[in-house]
């Protein structure tokens, strides 16, 4: 007679080798091949994280790149322009200008007083509060002639009142000029 060594019967053998095989297999995802998976889904989204980084530095660099060239144009641009802005302390030479021009179109100022140096982040100005009397055409011709002979200035406010019923009477004036100048030499604030 043959012995027979089986115990249990056999499909609950195969049973037992197909669970043994499935927590093997398991076993062997969770502590080697699972990691090996999750160490690779990481160094593909640090690559995709690294290429669109190394995207945008090259289009920061571009960018870079234009803007000194922008940058050096506008520079050279301002090197060739014949507009150069003048100091503030030569204001009293302003003033005389002006006198002068309002002078030869037959205006009469009343008041011509420079403010205070106001500063801005390339330039400063200087407001030049104007009172007088003359024509309007006269007044007309004065701001022309003012912003052809000076390409520095402009008026930021006017005003001019005439009495309509007494037509051979002057017209009232008041302006506020300003005169763009450079900034102040100690002033850190303009990069000086």
């Amino acid at each position: 007679m043959r012995a027979s060594w089986h115990i249990f019967p056999r499909w609950q053998i195969h049973a037992l080798a197909m669970a043994l095989f499935a927590m093997l297999s398991a076993a062997g995802y969770l502590l080697g091949l699972g990691p090996v998976l999750a160490d690779a889904a990481q160094r593909d989204v640090h690559a995709r994280a690294l290429a669109a980084q190394h995207r945008k530095a090259l289009e920061l660099q571009q960018s870079l790149t234009r803007l000194k060239a922008e940058l050096a144009g506008l520079r050279q641009a301002l090197d060739s322009s014949p507009l150069k802005l003048q100091p503030a302390d030569h204001v009293n030479q302003r003033l005389a200008d002006l006198t002068r021009l309002a002078t030869a179109r037959g205006l009469q100022f009343s008041r011509l007083q420079p403010g205070a140096l106001r500063r801005g982040p390339r330039h400063a100005m200087v407001p030049i509060e104007v009172a007088g009397s003359g024509s309007y055409v006269a007044f007309a011709q004065f701001l022309h002639e003012l912003h052809q002979t000076h390409p520095d200035m402009c008026f930021s406010a006017f005003q001019i009142a005439a009495n309509p019923t007494q037509p051979g009477q002057p017209a009232s004036f008041r302006c506020e000029l300003l005169w763009y100048v450079q900034p102040p030499a100690n002033d850190k604030r303009l990069g000086r």
